[in-house]
């Protein structure tokens, strides 16, 4: 049996990846029978008769936890990764000689026009430093929201694929990256979670 919460949840997730109408996956067809209890849409066409559910094919497919908590984790990393670039945490030194601190703004631009001798594995650790300290950790995480550290990471691995990219090894850095660069609107990238790869 599906709480109204997770009822309410899947009905959001279901417009958002239908919003464009349903076309089934295997023969095309466009008319539907909608289960009511969970909003699966089973295909019309005799032959075909195919059932996908909301979550199928979804960054939420397989979820060992309510997708209504997914939405909640979703909105948290949104909540905590507003990074502050102009917080001067990053010493340098250009001469070899003194270290001057600059703020990650500063880095990136330093770094982009290769006024100094900062390699590319060296600014991607500073960068990766920076985040660790100043943003949520898996482990932080997996507790907050009573699940485990593996399924966490799972999860946050599903999110990584669809909207975060590949820059960093750790999937949360890379998501927080995407979340404090303004992408943080959630309703914008659900269709992104929802569409097939």
């Amino acid at each position: 049996m599906v709480s109204k919460a997770e009822k309410s949840t899947l009905k959001m997730l279901a417009d958002v990846k239908w919003a464009d109408g349903y076309k089934c996956y295997m023969c095309g067809e466009t008319a539907y029978y909608e289960r009511e209890e969970n909003l699966a849409r089973i295909c019309r066409n005799k032959e075909c008769k195919y059932e996908e559910t909301v979550l199928k094919n979804s960054a939420f497919e397989g979820l060992r936890f309510p997708v209504a908590k997914a939405l909640q984790i979703i909105r948290y990393l949104i909540e905590n990764s507003r990074l502050n670039y102009d917080k001067k945490v990053f010493p340098i030194s250009e001469d070899g000689k003194t270290d001057r601190v600059v703020t990650l703004n500063e880095l990136i631009v330093i770094f982009k026009k290769g006024d100094s001798k900062i390699s590319q594995p060296k600014f991607d650790k500073l960068v990766k430093d920076f985040l660790a300290d100043e943003t949520p950790y898996v482990a932080g995480m997996a507790k907050k929201f009573e699940v485990t550290v593996k399924t966490m990471d799972k999860f946050l691995g599903k999110l990584n694929v669809r909207i975060g990219g590949g820059k960093y090894d750790e999937p949360i850095y890379n998501l927080i990256d995407y979340f404090s660069l303004g992408s943080s609107i959630l309703e914008r990238c659900l269709p992104k979670l929802m569409k097939r790869l």
